[in-house]
């Protein structure tokens, strides 16, 4: 990256329904729609506007073609100046199993959905459960995008993720997300030209990979989940190990915002974390995260930080 430390906070605006899928429940479309959209996404705005920070928005292209709300809210953080990237269309956490046309024509049209409500073509992509594969890899360079943010190097989240669904298919369900490749967890924790053959090594691909933060000690995470649901003081004394990396890349989730007054069906409480944690609450970590990062670091898009890249290692050595 250049000299100066640089950090970015992207969003991923998953729907109720993608959640359901996630705990083998099949929760209709239509159920809750657009919740994440117009309840997260105005904390998630109202936060960045009080602290003057903007952010990148992961959105799926699906949620846009049958949610007003979340159109509306899509527009209105892009009016605001955060970055709004493709999350695909359909959200299929098993998107790099398909056959390559079936990756190309979801990423596609995931990425018209954005312009449709924009104006603009993404630069920037994230993949559905942070899997990525070869094939994905070079659609996403075909495509001509700056950046890609799905790789999450974390040994602990990939055998946590593992032994979920794993409890899951012991208890008779089936979960819509998938390991996916393991090798994701031996990748740079800076920011990376990939290969395209091994998505996990440095390279000569044209894009550039951005990686989700994990921690110093352990390798866990540093995202939303423990963001808004852990003890600020164990959020900020983590940050204060952070705090000498050139770039710090903080991924959440609108789930992550809400709470379980907040509409959220009866079948997904107690299932999934956090939402015990009044949203009020999770609003006041994450902006002390913010605010926290800030001293040291320039908050800026995660296309920003692709491109301060770019100007600091044209060679697309990780730092």
């Amino acid at each position: 990256m250049s000299a100066e430390r640089l950090a970015s906070v992207g969003i991923d605006m998953d729907e109720v329904e993608l959640y359901g899928a996630l705990h083998g429940l099949r929760l209709d479309q239509t159920c809750a729609a657009g919740l994440v959209h117009a309840v997260a996404g105005q904390r998630f705005g109202e936060v960045c506007d009080t602290l003057g920070v903007r952010g990148t928005v992961f959105v799926v292209g699906r949620t846009l073609g049958t949610s007003p709300a979340a159109v509306e809210s899509v527009r209105l953080l892009h009016r605001s100046g955060h970055e709004v990237a493709n999350h695909t269309w359909s959200h299929d956490y098993r998107l790099t199993r398909r056959a390559q046309a079936s990756i190309e024509a979801d990423v596609h049209e995931g990425a018209e959905a954005v312009r449709g409500v924009t104006g603009e073509r993404p630069v920037g992509f994230r993949a559905p459960g942070y899997n990525m594969s070869a094939p994905l890899l070079g659609v996403l360079e075909r495509a001509g995008y700056s950046y890609d943010s799905s790789i999450l190097p974390s040994v602990p989240y990939y055998i946590s993720r593992a032994a979920a669904i794993g409890m899951l298919a012991l208890l008779g369900r089936r979960s819509a997300s998938m390991t996916g490749n393991a090798m994701s967890c031996l990748a740079p924790s800076a920011p990376y030209c990939p290969s395209p053959a091994a998505f996990w090594r440095c390279g000569s691909a044209s894009i550039v990979e951005l990686p989700l933060t994990i921690t110093p000690v352990g390798g866990m995470p540093f995202i939303g989940t423990f963001i808004t649901a852990a003890p600020l003081r164990i959020v900020l004394r983590t940050l204060r190990g952070l705090s000498a990396r050139p770039f710090l890349n903080i991924g959440i989730h609108g789930f992550d915002l809400l709470d379980a007054t907040d509409g959220i069906p009866p079948v997904l409480l107690g299932r999934q974390p956090g939402l015990g944690v009044p949203a009020a609450e999770k609003m006041r970590r994450l902006a002390a995260t913010l605010v926290r990062l800030k001293e040291t670091h320039r908050l800026v898009t995660l296309a920003e930080a692709a491109a301060a890249y770019r100007r600091s290692s044209p060679s697309g050595e990780a730092p």
